[in-house]
């Protein structure tokens, strides 16, 4: 027995367990009335179920969001009075949207109801939150039966949520429809090469199932949806971001507690104990941390992008 392999220590089956059920469920979707929907909308159920359940737990681990967030904040407008935000989660964003604009009015949406709810208690924690004049309008569902009001919006922001949705060019072309001329769709999303080094040990372990896994957007596919939609690139910029865990089972309950798992590898991807043990025990031995532990690499792209006729004009 290979003790120094948490996954495989004496009293670690119920953690093996809980891993296997949550970060490769055979059982998705978890929620069985989903099963007679469409597959799409079953994707859509089980992923607003997935991120549901983590809303509580997601900012206790680690995780490359706020980075994100805090980085794509940089690249807010100086101004904007109506502002809708796509995938709050749990505010990482938002927390940044309010102060940057705090005359505008907001429209605060994800589609998990209990993200949008710790989104908004965060919000309302903030210092001077009460003092700003804008509104905000919460609301819960998936952004592609958003009602928009009459006008438009100045800027759509979004932070790690959009590479959830497929399509995507459609998603883009509804949003690209909802800016008020001279409007800015402000996004970051995760891409395909992220967890690298899980993949490639999924591939080395289990390569039937790992084909079963959700794909994430491409940089190219990213560019060729913008584009689809009918919006210019304003800016856009690619970043690798490397972090660590203590151990690959201490990534697989990270992942797990902030509900990624189901989106990546849904049905008919779930592994045995012994499948995840292996998989655990590949990563540990191949992808080790120059500090310790295992290395985890995350791809963001990052991007601006107007309406052709607003790209043209001068900033």
């Amino acid at each position: 027995m290979n003790v120094g392999n948490p996954l495989l220590r004496k009293g670690g089956s119920q953690t093996l367990r809980q891993t296997c059920l949550y970060l490769f469920p055979k059982g998705w979707p978890h929620n069985r009335d989903s099963r007679k929907l469409p597959p799409l909308q079953r994707m859509t159920s089980t992923i607003q179920h997935s991120f549901g359940r983590a809303a509580g737990r997601y900012d206790s681990v680690p995780g490359v969001q706020p980075a994100v967030a805090r980085r794509l904040a940089g690249w807010l407008p100086a101004a904007a009075a109506r502002v809708l935000e796509v995938g709050c989660g749990t505010g990482n964003l938002t927390e940044r949207l309010r102060p940057a604009f705090p005359q505008a009015t907001c429209w605060i949406t994800d589609l998990a109801p209990a993200m949008v709810a710790a989104a908004r208690r965060r919000l309302e924690a903030a210092p001077g939150a009460a003092a700003r004049p804008g509104a905000v309008h919460w609301q819960a569902g998936d952004i592609r039966a958003f009602m928009p009001p009459a006008g438009g919006f100045d800027l759509i922001a979004s932070s790690s949520a959009l590479h959830w949705i497929q399509p995507l060019e459609p998603a883009l072309a509804r949003l690209a429809g909802w800016l008020a001329p001279g409007g800015q769709l402000l996004a970051a999303l995760i891409l395909d090469d992220t967890l690298g080094e899980l993949r490639a040990s999924r591939q080395a372990v289990a390569p039937v199932q790992t084909a079963a896994g959700r794909t994430l957007p491409s940089e190219a596919a990213v560019r060729q949806a913008v584009a689809g939609a009918g919006l210019a690139l304003r800016r856009a910029e690619t970043e690798t971001i490397c972090t660590r865990a203590d151990s690959a089972a201490a990534l697989f309950r990270q992942l797990r507690a902030q509900g990624v798992a189901a989106g990546i590898y849904p049905a008919g991807a779930g592994l045995t104990r012994g499948g995840l043990a292996r998989l655990a025990a590949h990563y540990d031995r191949h992808y080790p941390h120059p500090q310790g532990g295992v290395a985890v690499t995350w791809r963001v792209f990052y991007f601006s992008a107007t309406t052709p006729f607003a790209a043209n004009r001068d900033p």
